[in-house]
Order: structure tokens, then sequence, then C-alpha cells
């Protein structure tokens, strides 16, 4: 897997995919309570990101909000890939 970092985000050289922070809040819950966890997927874009995560089984509900991760954070966060961080401390 050779990876491209072009732009601000790492792009996948073999599949033209980029990593994604996802996410997922309850916009009608309890002020403290809103956050329902984030996770760090791959995706050409928001919409495959998405549905990757829920192939992997990740759909707390709610809404999810994303956007491509910089290539200087990835490292940080790679721990995270493929799985829901509920816990804010953790991040």
């Amino acid at each position: 897997m050779d990876e491209d970092i072009g732009g601000n985000a790492i792009t996948r050289v073999d599949t033209g995919e980029a990593y994604w922070w996802l996410s997922f809040t309850d916009p009608s819950g309890p002020a403290r309570h809103r956050w329902l966890g984030g996770m760090l997927v791959t995706g050409r874009d928001i919409v495959q990101a998405v549905e990757n995560a829920w192939r992997l089984g990740v759909n707390p509900g709610g809404a999810v909000l994303g956007g491509p991760v910089s290539a200087n954070d990835v490292p940080g966060l790679i721990r995270h890939y493929g799985r829901l961080v509920t816990d804010e401390d953790e991040l």
C-alpha cells in the first residue's frame, strides 16, 4: 500500500481512498450527551467513508459529520481505525 501525501490528506494510491474522521452525534440529545462517538475510516469521499463505517458495523445512530484527515494527524489517530471511540478522554 503506497500512500501519497498530496494536499493535506493521505491518499492510498492503490485505491484512491483517503482517511476520514467521522463523528456521530445526536442533535436532540441532552447537551452533554450529544456526541455518540467518532472513528477513523477510509473512503474516496464522505459518502463512501460513511458506507465503510456501516460495513464495519459502526452506526450508533443520530447524524454523522466528517472530513478528510490531514497527513500530520493520521499517526495520532490510526489506533482508532475501524472502531467507534466513545470516550472523549481517549482522543
